[in-house]
């Protein structure tokens, strides 16, 4: 394939800076999240997207639901899938990818890969996608399209999606702090409820209530950077108590909401804005 010749200027990151003295930095929209920074602690994550870590100056190791360690640079794990990362680098790039934003047989073939050791290509463009986001203060990216093409190549196919779940996910993607339940979505999309839920997962590929925990726990980090009370926060992002709240985000995460808000004071983030009410 022929490479692109904006891809062929950006050097390497480790060649451009310290890559531990880069300034954290995130980047998301409603479909994808990009993340340089500290990898934190070893924990439990349980992400309800496509996560794809990339390592740039030491490898990582990754463990899927409690099994063996693997090393390597590239890797993938699928949404909902329990796993820990760990490195002895400080700073790892992490991607989400929203999975119903996607067609998950028309993925790219590294992404179907847990350990992408073979993938030289794939892992080479996105080191440099890598490179230009945490190396320019300012970069973003104008829309999904945008983005994928500059990580991916080409923008990831999406999924053909019924336009009555269409409507709810998209709902749910833009104001993940309503406290909508699997009866009122039925009801405003004329379903009985069991065929609403049986949809909604057909479509979508993931049960409606985990699908909903996930995109609060996703809203979460729209406010990281803020100095904001985490009760407000907790309720704000649709969580009924704080108990809740840091309940889901542990598990989630694997770390602690005060945990989370404290590891991002140096973080430049970069949002869209959806989801989040100004304090």
């Amino acid at each position: 394939m022929q490479r692109n010749a904006s891809m062929t200027r950006i050097k390497p990151l480790a060649d451009i800076h310290s890559v531990a003295q880069l300034r954290p930095k995130m980047w998301i929209n409603e479909d994808r999240v990009v993340y340089f920074g500290m990898i934190g602690k070893i924990s439990v994550r349980t992400l309800g997207a496509y996560a794809i870590y990339m390592s740039l100056d030491a490898e990582h190791r990754l463990s899927i639901d409690g099994g063996e360690w693997q090393t390597s640079r590239l890797s993938v794990v699928r949404p909902h899938v329990p796993h820990r990362v760990a490195s002895d680098a400080r700073m790892i790039c992490t991607i989400l990818v929203e999975m119903d934003t996607v067609d998950p047989d028309r993925l790219p073939d590294f992404m179907n890969d847990v350990i992408c050791a073979d993938d030289a290509e794939s892992r080479e463009r996105m080191e440099q996608a890598f490179s230009n986001f945490a190396s320019q203060p300012n970069k973003e990216y104008e829309t999904t399209k945008n983005f994928d093409t500059e990580f991916f190549g080409v923008p990831l196919q999406g999924r053909g999606i019924d336009k009555r779940i269409c409507k709810v996910l998209e709902e749910m993607k833009r104001y993940p702090q309503n406290q909508n339940s699997a009866q009122d979505c039925a009801d405003r999309t004329y379903l009985s409820l069991s065929r609403f839920l049986h949809l909604f997962k057909q479509e979508a590929g993931v049960a409606f209530r985990n699908h909903r925990a996930w995109l609060r726990g996703r809203n979460l980090l729209k406010y990281v950077t803020q100095d904001v009370s985490l009760i407000n926060v907790a309720l704000d992002t649709g969580y009924p108590d704080s108990s809740h709240f840091s309940h889901s985000v542990r598990k989630i995460y694997g770390r602690a909401p005060r945990s989370i808000f404290a590891g991002s004071r140096n973080l430049k983030l970069i949002s869209d804005g959806c989801g989040i009410s100004p304090y």
